[in-house]
């Protein structure tokens, strides 16, 4: 859906397109909405306006709600309407009386939802960037801003896009903006109060009523299983839904480093479902290979790195069939496969020295490192209350000068608010689940619509935020809530396996293998076009991975994001027909 709120009267899209509907109040337009999804649906209520994209569910359900049933709840309190119902969806409101509209979408951003404020005094409203153009009449222009934060911290600013001029809504916030003055943001959303109806103890039941609720219309669907915890448990969960005899599951397995077998486990889970399973090698489509024509997307992110990888699985298992493609995107970060050495001063907080001390000897041991050294952790966690940023400074290649101060986090506001009331345990599974959405922004395939993330729904990540923190590791398993009820659910013994796959191996290989490739698109690209690298020490870095040696392969990986970013977006303004991200829709 695009909306064009407070058009001028000179305002018009920059290619003939009929609106799906125009407001007005009086004589007055006071929106245009194009529909450019087949569930925009749009109404009114007496003087409240109201535009719908995608699908709204009550709490704790897979039936569906009416939009014109939330938009009412909404208008009257945005903060209620987002804990009482979930989904993916995008709604626009205007309350004639207040001449003020409201923009919401689901609390963890999938999807999301973009706005631009123009030159003639209207505010644009997309859940596609590349409408912004293509309606909107937008120039697509780098932000240098936003790439120089995104080189030197590994991210950028929460509500910024590569895009200059057009913003993303944060997940958790809603706009309000009235004709005539600059859009404001209140959080509608927070995961520091978080009113769960999800029970800790019942998380394959969420799971299973998630994935109905998201994956019953479709026809059919491509599970990526690797045969790890968190793929192994949506085919638990699908099993249970009913959703398995429509479903193919792929693993892609490192044929030179077998080790770990992963295509074994992966298709003893699948038998055990009851899912076809297919094998293919991940070195068939390395990480670095050029493609055709990068997509268009909101921001460069690590996985524009693997788009030959990501295109090949597209056109060989979901274009054909208009399949949905299902993964476990998000499960470590939000039940932290990282345990947080802050939560032994969770337990101190709450009085339970007796806790307490079982937590350090299972931080010592799982990390491998002496009891003092977690204590040490422990109180660094506490006192810093700004180290939870996902902030990765770049080093080695970089021009003098070029850091500066890291952007604040997605949930920056809720952290600063809180202060040292919010425990470090806590606060860095917080830390870690904003980083993940803002990371998941970006989906450059399939072409036709994102990928479903069920770990990202409102659901699972409120019940995850329930849960209690010494509860998900013990001294030789993290997520072990989880792991334990999938194990319940299944008996399925690769659920204890700790060895973990590697797409190392393969990321080395791509930068061996496509090495004129990647030179000349981090030698001789924007990025060094703007003076920020040294381009002699890039070009060793470059030479070492091409020997096997791992350090700054994150360094390199963010300048050819940026890159493959640039380039779908000159190709996009060159008028190449490029196929469109569904990350940005």
């Amino acid at each position: 859906m695009y909306a064009i709120l407070n058009p001028s009267q000179a305002a018009a899209p920059a290619i003939d397109t009929n609106p799906l509907a125009v407001w007005r109040a009086g004589q007055a337009c006071i929106a245009k909405l194009f529909a450019t999804t087949s569930d925009a649906a749009h109404g009114r209520a007496g003087g409240l306006f109201w535009a719908a994209s995608g699908v709204i569910h009550p709490q704790a359900q897979a039936t569906r709600v009416a939009p014109a049933a939330f938009a009412k709840a909404a208008s009257c309190d945005p903060e209620d309407a987002s804990q009482r119902y979930w989904g993916r969806y995008l709604v626009i409101l205007y309350h004639e009386p207040q001449r003020r509209f409201l923009v919401l979408c689901d609390p963890c951003g999938q999807h999301p939802t973009f706005h631009h404020l123009a030159g003639d005094g209207a505010l644009h409203i997309g859940d596609r960037i590349e409408d912004f153009a293509a309606l909107g009449g937008v120039a697509g222009v780098p932000d240098a801003d936003f790439l120089r934060h995104y080189l030197v911290h590994g991210y950028g600013a929460p509500d910024a896009t590569g895009w200059a001029g057009i913003s993303v809504l944060p997940p958790g916030q809603a706009l309000t903006w009235q004709p005539g003055s600059v859009p404001e943001m209140r959080r509608a959303w927070s995961p520091r109060r978080v009113r769960s109806a999800y029970e800790p103890l019942q998380f394959v039941e969420t799971l299973a009523m998630v994935l109905g609720a998201m994956l019953d219309d479709s026809p059919a669907i491509v599970l990526e299983l690797s045969g790890g915890l968190d793929s192994t448990a949506l085919a638990v969960a699908s099993q249970r839904a009913g959703l398995t005899g429509k479903m193919q599951a792929v693993t892609y397995v490192d044929t030179k480093r077998l080790a770990s077998d992963e295509g074994a486990m992966a298709r003893q889970v699948a038998t055990h479902c009851g899912i076809k399973h297919v094998t293919r090698s991940l070195l068939r489509h390395l990480p670095f290979s050029p493609v055709t024509r990068p997509p268009v997307v909101a921001r460069p992110v690590t996985k524009l790195c693997f788009l030959a990888h990501n295109e090949a699985l597209s056109c060989e298992c979901i274009e054909s069939s208009g399949a949905d493609l299902l993964n476990g995107n998000g499960g470590d970060a939000i039940h932290l496969s990282f345990p947080r050495f802050g939560i032994l001063i969770d337990m101190l907080a709450r009085l339970r020295a007796d806790l307490a001390l079982t937590v350090m000897w299972r931080l010592a041991v799982f990390h491998r490192v002496p009891v003092w050294t977690v204590l040490s952790r422990a109180m660094q966690e506490t006192v810093d209350i700004d180290a939870d940023a996902p902030a990765d400074r770049a080093a080695g290649f970089l021009v003098a000068g070029l850091s500066g101060a890291a952007p604040p986090a997605l949930y920056a506001d809720v952290v600063q608010q809180a202060g040292m009331r919010l425990q470090p345990g806590r606060r860095g599974q917080i830390a870690a689940l904003g980083a993940m959405l803002c990371e998941a922004l970006v989906q450059p395939y399939p072409a036709a619509r994102r990928p479903v993330m069920p770990f990202l729904s409102q659901p699972v990540v409120e019940q995850a935020l329930a849960m209690r923190l010494e509860a998900l590791f013990s001294a030789d398993y993290s997520r072990l809530l989880v792991r334990q009820q999938v194990f319940q659910a299944a008996h399925l013994s690769n659920l204890w396996r700790r060895d973990k796959g590697d797409v190392m191996h393969a990321a080395l290989t791509g930068v061996r293998v496509n090495r004129d490739h990647v030179h000349e698109t981090c030698l001789c690209g924007w990025v060094a076009s703007q003076g920020w690298l040294d381009r002699r020490r890039l070009e060793r870095t470059i030479r070492r991975l091409e020997l096997g040696y791992s350090d700054g392969l994150g360094d390199v990986a963010r300048v050819y994001a940026i890159e493959q970013f640039i380039l779908g977006l000159s190709g996009w303004r060159a008028g190449a027909v490029v196929a469109s991200a569904p990350g940005d829709h």
